[in-house]
């Protein structure tokens, strides 16, 4: 009778944990999904005000969906995203976060700037990307107008270190071109020369 009364009472114990466990949790910040088969090199800088958390999709010109991310209200949130012409659109609600199909329940609305915003190459070692204030936009038109490109440089630095003599590169390997050819080892004038080295200086440059 026991064993009974025992089998009886656990689906009532087990249920509740069962239903919490389904309630989603508040994602962090940052990227949730990604499928732009794209490398993600260009910056995203999105300002928010503080209140609701929004979720934002980022659509192709063809109106495919090819990057989805989690804001948090108040927050500056920096994300890098593929090239292209990309539309931003905003999901907000008063409920709480309850996954990308429910979103933030009943309440959510939807959000777009009215056109889209590009992301590429620029010039020789320069990336384009786009700064978005949401702070006191009353419309998206308003956030649009205020949006502002910024751009990422690269430029390559010499290794004075590598310009000593050291052992030969491993056969295959690329060899820059920027310098003319260093001489080899002065006691072993077949030796090859050393191979210079650079590293990638990356800043923000607009």
């Amino acid at each position: 009778m026991l064993s009974v009364l025992l089998l009886l009472a656990l689906p009532a114990l087990v249920a509740p944990s069962t239903a919490r466990a389904e309630v989603p949790v508040r994602p962090l910040p940052g990227v949730l999904w990604n499928h732009a088969g794209l490398p993600a090199v260009f910056p995203l800088v999105v300002k928010t005000s503080p209140g609701r958390d929004l979720y934002l999709t980022l659509t192709d010109r063809e109106g495919k969906a090819v990057m989805g991310a989690y804001l948090r209200a108040g927050k500056m949130f920096r994300i890098l995203v593929p090239k292209g012409d990309l539309t931003l659109s905003f999901a907000s609600g008063p409920g709480s976060w309850l996954g990308r199909e429910k979103l933030f329940g009943p309440g959510t609305t939807w959000r777009r700037l009215p056109a889209p915003l590009f992301f590429g190459v620029t010039g020789f070692g320069r990336k384009s990307g786009q700064i978005v204030d949401l702070r006191g936009a009353a419309t998206m038109t308003e956030a649009a107008a205020g949006a502002r490109a910024q751009v990422i440089c690269q430029d390559y630095r010499l290794e004075p270190n590598s310009l000593l003599h050291s052992p030969p590169a491993r056969p295959g390997a690329p060899v820059p071109r920027a310098l003319p050819p260093v001489a080899g080892d002065p006691d072993d004038p077949g030796a090859p020369g050393p191979v210079p080295r650079y590293h990638t200086n990356t800043r923000v440059c607009g």
